[in-house]
């Protein structure tokens, strides 16, 4: 049997733990190569993480947009407000980067 493949489906904390290491690797290359990334994401955690401009759609239509700090700090739609408290909880505290 081959030994990459597994035979087992991937837990939670797997899938977690693959989903950061891709964003690492994201952020990693956009640094190295000074380069423009757009990530389409609801979590904007993950977006904070790897953006210094945010732009929250809502059905299509640009609902606001700004730096990551007006966005994440001061956000004024309520979309946005939802998308913010949606953010996983850990160890008691939202991790916004």
């Amino acid at each position: 049997m081959n030994q990459s493949t597994p035979t087992e489906p991937a837990t939670g904390d797997q899938r977690a733990q693959w989903k950061a290491q891709i964003i690492r690797q994201i952020v990693d290359v956009r640094d190295e190569y000074n380069a423009a990334v757009i990530i389409v994401t609801h979590n904007l955690g993950v977006a904070s993480y790897m953006s210094n401009k945010i732009v929250v759609m809502q059905n299509g239509m640009v609902v606001e947009s700004g730096l990551r700090e007006e966005i994440i700090g001061n956000p004024q739609h309520a979309y946005t407000k939802e998308l913010l408290a949606a953010v996983p909880v850990v160890g008691g505290k939202r991790y916004y980067a």
